[in-house]
């Protein structure tokens, strides 16, 4: 049902993955104008409450616009959702992590409700239809420094690399050092490579010697892997079929 509801009788959706949305936020400001200019074109979704208020669903900075503007209603798609319903409240995440202008932090925040929210891994990832490693690395966002969340709240046009973010917040674990390379991504101040080379060299370096079963010694350090045997030649194909597995199993434990 579309209906004009007075904004205040609107109530924030706690589970809304846009946090922080500010009234002077230079998307806020650039929603606003454009609403001036041209009308809301898309209405917000809300659902009912038992109190007569409204609780949005999606729609939190058209309704700020709105109040930028000083307007007193907007339009609303109403829907009937128990909203303290498990079901609901991960079908409105869903919604709102499917929706195409939210920035990376934003994106993290909304995985991490979900599954906080009793969703499981897989079910999230089925929903979605992105793969777990996806979302597993899209949560890591979450982890960087509140300087860095913050510029996304009030930089819409900030640059958005998956793989740079990921890096950053994977590789480097102090706040200071976080923000510092974040601005050189943000300022261009060198090529994607050279900065994905600079924050390699955060990265706490492993380093590890084994003997394994098949009594090859594998040793690691930050030049790579040395294998070292006899007669590694000359291992029978059963023994290569093994080395491969510990080697793998080897790998996967270091991280490598």
């Amino acid at each position: 049902m579309l209906k004009k509801i007075p904004l205040e009788l609107l109530k924030d959706n706690p589970l809304q993955p846009r946090f922080d949305i500010k009234i002077d936020d230079e998307s806020t400001i650039d929603l606003a104008n454009s609403i001036k200019e041209n009308g809301l074109l898309q209405p917000i979704k809300v659902s009912a409450s038992k109190d007569g208020h409204y609780t949005i669903i999606f729609g939190h900075r058209r309704v700020m616009a709105h109040k930028r503007l000083g307007l007193q209603e907007i339009e609303a798609i109403v829907v009937n959702i128990d909203e303290n319903s498990t079901e609901s409240r991960i079908n409105a995440l869903i919604e709102n992590i499917q929706r195409e202008n939210l920035n990376p932090i934003e994106i993290a925040k909304a995985y991490k409700d979900a599954l906080d929210s009793g969703l499981t891994l897989d079910e999230l990832s089925t929903k979605l239809g992105k793969s777990k490693p996806v979302i597993v690395k899209a949560i890591k966002y979450y982890s960087l420094d509140d300087r860095i969340k913050d510029y996304y709240t009030n930089h819409s046009n900030a640059k958005k690399d998956a793989n740079v973010l990921y890096e950053i917040s994977n590789c480097i674990k102090e706040g200071d050092a976080q923000w510092e390379v974040f601005q050189i991504y943000q300022n261009e101040k060198m090529k994607r490579d050279e900065l994905l080379r600079l924050i390699a060299n955060y990265k706490e370096k492993k380093a590890f010697t084994k003997e394994l079963d098949v009594g090859v010694n594998v040793s690691y350090d930050h030049q790579g892997i040395k294998l070292r045997a006899n007669f590694l030649t000359a291992l029978t194909t059963d023994k290569k079929t093994q080395l491969e597995k510990e080697l793998k199993s080897l790998l996967d434990k270091y991280r490598i």
